[in-house]
């Protein structure tokens, strides 16, 4: 006998007494599925029946598909058949049985071990939906180079195998090329880590790369093809998958275009391990255009196009969670596209990691232009290629203390109000959200000002040495400026000096005992008296009449330069020479400048003179400055 109890605070309970025997109870054998039937998906299974019993066999069927996580049970019993209903096509469910003995004589049941998990296929279908597509194109010089992208169909909507990708060109001239691409199969590996390339009998190039396969989503395979013919000349693409049953419906592809005003919408992106959490707000002219929107993703250290991947979120959404396969400490590019028409537009992009760590050590750090204030820092920055984390600064540190924040963008700084002839310890690190990376470390010694003293000597040496300069220049350019209207002195002439020479030694009384150094050339010389006449505008009558001068002539008036007016004579400039009892007197005069070179003198002893003249004229002259500056006698 048996039965059950139960108790608590508040008391007990019992069951109803069972009794049984222990050796009637014997376990069935589990059943073994024989078969199953494709249309309609019917499994077909044996159980063992015991012999003179009145008993029939009630049976349990599970079964599930390979993604789901749990078996699924079938509420009714059934003998030795299950037929499932609405299978999915093209698709493979694991079954299996259990069995129990019903019979009246007895009022418990026990039941067999499970059978043997058995696989069943449904038939393939015509295929559902359209294919997910994409378009990436390339700067080039010559023309933009373009590949056409979409991602395997999952097999729940290719409901079969799919045999070949047909891929359909429309031009704006009208004419219409088909590409076939072939499928090699789908792999297990992770993205861009596995790929193969094959040719199809076209001669058309199609890689293939596919995603690991997981449960919540069904594997998705990436597969491209080059467009043959300038993206300028298309005017629609189209891809359809090829199955056994049919076609699947062509789904367009959404070519780049640029001629299209849009706002740039710079999206913002936070990392976690194995997923990117992205979010854009855009203006709301422009959202009521969207037909969707498109968040793409590329790791910038992988420059092949296979590697990139794409979501398509629904116009009314603004945010999306791009989960994996990404790697860790990985610079990844999230573009934003904005589909308008059938054309794809980019609106903004930003560079997010999923997971980070500190940065690697800055490279070629060098000293530059170093001065007694001032020096420039420069190196070489840390690419995203080699960065383990998203630069947010430099941080540049001197052993004074002072610190210095250097935008990730540059590649230099230049450190100023430094010490003069002091030497300095500076060091560089980058950071990122993980903190602070590596120290470069290096070295300088600020220059020597030069001396203020020695420097303001040369100046005042080479002002002074100008100004002397210019004063001597001055001066002779006044000189030579002055020089034309100076009357010559007759003391200069040699005339004079031998007469004077000459009335000294008649007075000696060792005239005629001594001989002389020379011999006069004019011993017939005669003084005249020269007087210098003024002549003004108006005639004037002398108030001495016997004073007269006869026969001279008009002599305008010569003006005087201001300058020279109040200056003192200098000796033997403009004075007047008279002749006294055998010797000469001077008597100052006024300069005076005439517009004529010389002053007409008249000798008082013309009319007396005529045989003199002859004499005068046979003798030699003794230098042009008597024949230019005298008169003639």
């Amino acid at each position: 006998r048996a039965w059950l109890s139960a108790s608590n605070a508040l008391g007990s309970v019992w069951s109803d007494e069972v009794t049984f025997d222990m050796d009637a109870i014997v376990q069935p054998s589990a059943p073994l599925i024989t078969g199953h039937e494709p249309k309609p998906l019917e499994i077909l299974w044996e159980a063992k029946r015991d012999a003179g019993l009145p008993a029939q066999w009630l049976c349990k069927v599970q079964y599930r598909r390979p993604c789901d996580p749990d078996w699924t049970e079938d509420e009714a019993s059934h003998e030795a058949n299950f037929v499932l209903e609405d299978p999915v096509p093209f698709t493979t469910y694991t079954f299996r049985v259990r069995c129990w003995l019903s019979s009246l004589m007895r009022n418990y049941v026990v039941m067999s071990d499970w059978s043997e998990e058995y696989n069943a296929k449904t038939p393939p279908a015509v295929p559902l939906g359209k294919l997910d597509v994409w378009s990436v194109c390339e700067p080039s010089l010559e023309a933009p180079t373009c590949k056409i992208l979409w991602k395997e169909m999952p097999v729940s909507q290719a409901q079969g195998k799919i045999s070949s990708y047909m891929v359909r060109v429309r031009l704006h001239n009208g004419s219409d090329m088909s590409m076939r691409s072939n499928r090699t199969g789908y792999t297990a590996e992770e993205t861009c880590m596995q790929s193969g390339t094959v040719m199809d009998g076209k001669g058309v190039e199609n890689v293939t790369s596919c995603a690991p396969q997981t449960c919540d989503q069904e594997e998705s395979c990436f597969q491209s093809i080059p467009l043959k013919v300038p993206i300028t000349e298309v005017k629609a693409v189209s891809v359809a998958a090829s199955t056994t049953q049919g076609e699947s419906i062509p789904s367009f592809v959404a070519l780049p275009r640029t001629d299209v005003p849009t706002p740039t919408v710079k999206p913002k992106v936070r990392g976690a391990r194995n997923e990117l959490s992205v979010s854009w707000c855009v203006p709301t002219w422009f959202s009521e255009r969207v037909q969707e929107f498109v968040v793409q993703h590329k790791p910038i250290k992988l420059h092949r196009i296979l590697c990139l991947n794409w979501v398509k979120v629904n116009k009314s959404q603004s945010s999306i969670v791009v989960k994996g396969p990404l790697w860790d400490y990985t610079a990844y590019n999230v573009s934003l596209f904005a589909v308008v028409n059938n054309f794809s537009h980019l609106l903004g992009y930003s560079i997010a990691y999923t997971v980070q760590k500190v940065p690697p050590k800055v490279t070629d750090l060098q000293i530059m232009n170093i001065s007694s204030s001032t020096v420039d820092l420069t190196w070489t920055p840390i690419s995203l290629n080699t960065s383990p984390g998203l630069i947010l600064y430099y941080l540049v540190h001197l052993d004074n203390g002072s610190v210095v924040n250097v935008s990730r963008h540059m590649s230099s700084v230049q450190l100023r109000e430094l010490k003069p002839g002091q030497h300095y310890d500076v060091w560089i690190s980058a950071m990122t959200e993980a903190g602070e990376g590596e120290k470069a470390t290096t070295s300088f010694t600020t220059k020597t000002p030069d001396n203020p003293i020695f420097l303001t000597v040369i100046v005042i040496s080479i002002l002074i040495i100008s100004c002397i300069i210019v004063i001597v220049w001055c001066c002779s350019s006044q000189q030579w400026s002055t020089w034309p209207h100076r009357i010559p002195d007759p003391n200069n002439s040699s005339l004079f000096k031998g007469e004077n020479l000459h009335a000294q030694m008649s007075s000696s009384p060792f005239h005629h005992s001594w001989p002389t150094a020379c011999t006069l050339v004019e011993h017939s010389l005669k003084i005249s008296n020269v007087e210098e006449v003024i002549v003004s505008d108006s005639p004037r009558v002398l108030e001495d009449d016997s004073k007269q001068i006869v026969g001279l002539p008009e002599v305008p008036e010569v003006e005087q330069h201001p300058a020279q007016l109040d200056e003192e004579p200098e000796p033997g400039v403009g004075e007047v020479h008279e002749q006294e009892s055998g010797g000469f007197k001077r008597t100052s005069s006024a300069v005076v400048h005439r517009r004529k070179d010389y002053s007409q003198v008249i000798d008082s002893d013309y009319e007396q003179g005529g045989e003199e003249d002859e004499e005068w004229d046979e003798q030699p002259h003794p230098s042009d400055y008597e024949r230019h500056f005298l008169p003639c006698m």
